[in-house]
């Protein structure tokens, strides 16, 4: 059910396009503004519950699956199938929900990721075999996989000088998700199971799923893909909100090409418009790479998305393993294997670090910080941390173990949040979720490559880590303005 047109009410000026009678719906977003109550937020705390859920439920499975393991009575590697089981998900959504959702809408993808996520949440607690959890598990993964869309939908939706802030903030919701998790599991996993666990991690995708039915289409790709009055209803609501009026009558909402771009266009948009529109240039496959700046713009961006989740994942997924307690029998000798306890205290302390480090980063952001310098910076601040776990002094005792992980933890959350700003407004509309998913799906190969090295020794490890963060850094640095970006100097963008 689409939002209802707010009643008139005299706040700015009529918005006028000086004659115009052609706009893009990113030239009225731009006129209108950002209203804090109306549409534009609703979509935001939409957003925000759709990625802390998801964020809860990858955090989840480092808590249930010892529980798991010993429930099935699995060996390492059955155990390890069904954390992959997620993970192979996750891929398959990536390469799978952006076709989709820049194929047929942002908002239908949005409503099929919830309800995967939900669904597979609620059956993986009724899971009566690990055949049957990997296949829940792998439902959940495809939703998860397709969590950047509504990052998108979002973007499309600020102007300009409000959008890294606002998609921050829906960042900072992963990190919120994970440390929820770990709260909600210190309460429930040991009295009451993973199961119970499991369904109520599934509450909050199931929320964003009803909230997902009340939002309205991205005008920018209806306006892009021909259906402009569709376009000019959805931005007739948040014009009334934000001024108090309508659009004016006869004013045609088009796509970018069409209202001439001209100057805000990057060379990804370009390359769409240019003259002939031939159909190797309208495609996937172009706007990704098919000319040395976009080429360039993918290749910066996939080095990001797969640093940050080779850095970042490894810290998140192994600090349960990492906390876990060791119980013994009365003999005080004997360990008992099949007693899962967790040390909830340090794995919230290490987890919180993700908030400190986001809500850091929103605050650059706030004063204009360009996103590429906050992810350079956080990379270049992650190099010498690394180092750290092999000072013996902090690596052999329990608090030293959790300020390691934890000044590990601040600085690698902004790097993912910052990749995920940056794909948000890397390409053209049409081509927008595409990106952004396959560059999602290069990061969860760095996930898998980082739990590959975790029984490598730190000596060896840790500097192939910071090899890879310090190829972050110009990754960021130099990649390449977006379409989303209009204002392409260097102190321009944002």
């Amino acid at each position: 059910m689409p939002f209802k047109v707010a009643g008139h009410r005299e706040r700015n000026p009529r918005v006028q396009f000086g004659g115009q009678v052609k706009v893009s719906p990113e030239d009225v977003i731009e006129k209108v503004g950002w209203r804090s109550g109306g549409y534009q937020q609703f979509l935001l705390l939409v957003t925000c519950i759709t990625i802390a859920s998801e964020a809860a439920e990858v955090a989840l499975l480092s808590l249930i699956l010892p529980h798991v393991k010993n429930e099935f009575n699995l060996t390492n590697w059955e155990t390890d199938k069904v954390a992959m089981s997620i993970f192979a998900g996750q891929m398959f959504g990536c390469f799978v929900m952006g076709a989709l959702a820049d194929s047929f809408g942002r908002k239908p993808c949005s409503i099929i990721a919830s309800a995967l996520v939900a669904v597979g949440g609620y059956a993986s607690a009724l899971a009566d075999s690990t055949t049957a959890l990997m296949i829940c598990r792998f439902a959940v993964g495809l939703g998860v996989g397709a969590a950047f869309v509504p990052v998108d939908m979002l973007a499309e939706a600020c102007p300009d000088h409000v959008r890294t802030t606002r998609t921050q903030l829906a960042n900072l919701s992963f990190s919120a998700g994970v440390v929820a998790v770990t709260v909600v599991g210190a309460v429930i996993l040991e009295p009451w199971g993973w199961r119970l666990l499991a369904f109520v991690a599934a509450v909050p995708p199931t929320v964003a799923l009803v909230m997902a039915f009340y939002l309205d289409e991205s005008p920018t790709w209806l306006a892009d893909v021909g259906r402009g009055s569709e376009a000019k209803r959805a931005l007739d609501r948040i014009c009334v909100e934000n001024t108090g009026y309508p659009l004016p009558e006869g004013l045609h909402i088009v796509g970018e090409r069409e209202a001439g771009g001209g100057a805000t266009m990057d060379v990804a948009e370009k390359g769409v418009a240019s003259a002939g529109g031939g159909a190797g240039e309208a495609s996937a496959w172009y706007n990704l790479a098919g000319n040395l700046v976009n080429l360039f713009r993918t290749v910066c961006l996939w080095s990001l998305a797969f640093v940050q989740t080779f850095n970042f994942y490894g810290l998140m997924l192994n600090a349960p393993v990492v906390f876990r307690v060791k119980q013994y029998a009365d003999d005080g000798v004997t360990e008992l294997t099949n007693r899962v306890v967790f040390d909830y205290a340090a794995i919230l302390i290490v987890n919180s670090g993700d908030l400190v480090g986001n809500f850091s980063a929103l605050l650059a952001l706030r004063m204009k910080t360009n996103p590429r310098r906050v992810a350079a910076a956080c990379a270049a601040i992650s190099v010498p941390m690394l180092f750290v776990p092999l000072v013996p002094a902090l690596n052999s005792h329990r608090w030293g173990l959790v300020f390691l992980m934890l000044v590990g933890r601040i600085p690698a959350a902004p790097i993912g949040s910052m990749s995920w700003i940056l794909n948000a407004v890397a390409y053209p509309t049409l081509f927008r979720a595409t990106g952004h998913g396959w560059a999602n799906a290069v990061a969860r190969f760095g996930a898998v490559t980082a739990s590959s090295m975790y029984s490598m020794p730190a000596a060896l490890s840790i500097p192939i880590h910071a090899l890879a963060l310090v190829a972050a850094i110009p990754a960021a640095l130099f990649m390449p303005a977006g379409a989303l970006e209009h204002d392409q100097s260097p102190k321009g963008r944002r």
